[in-house]
């Protein structure tokens, strides 16, 4: 016999799996913008310009977001696209501008560590205590802003 009794624990908490590591994007593009120009020039207006006399303009309103956002889904179809560390950042003080500078400064760091060279490791700290001294400002500057907008 034991003396021990089960523990259950239960939560809340939604954990990000592998499936959930998805976004969906539309991608506004010239080419899809002049896509886009194109199919509302293609539509057929005549049933909204013109209509019959006992249409109401609820009916009319409807028809007319029907066509045009038919048009809009057409040009700028939702992708989706799998969220990688390379690309999206867990943190949202982190700009894409700071995940570019986080990729290079990957880099220089296979660059050195494949080649241990003085110049190698001059890059790689150097545009890393760079890159450090960027990271803390975005985070200072982030969380500054939040305090800003709860108060």
């Amino acid at each position: 016999m034991s003396d021990h009794l089960p523990v259950f624990v239960t939560s809340s908490v939604n954990i990000l799996c592998k499936s959930d590591r998805f976004i969906y994007k539309r991608t506004y593009s010239d080419n899809n913008r002049a896509n886009f120009l194109l199919n509302l020039c293609n539509i057929d207006w005549s049933d909204i310009v013109d209509p019959v006399e006992y249409m109401s303009a609820d009916t009319l309103y409807s028809a007319f977001i029907q066509k045009f956002f038919n048009a809009f889904e057409n040009s700028f179809p939702v992708k989706k696209l799998k969220m990688t560390n390379k690309k999206f950042s867990r943190n949202p003080w982190i700009t894409p501008g700071l995940i570019k500078w986080c990729n290079k400064e990957q880099k220089l760091y296979k660059c050195f560590v494949s080649d241990p060279s003085e110049q190698n490791e001059s890059k790689y700290k150097s545009y890393r205590n760079k890159l450090k001294v960027l990271l803390n400002k975005a985070e200072t500057t982030y969380y500054k802003e939040q305090e800003v907008k709860v108060i």
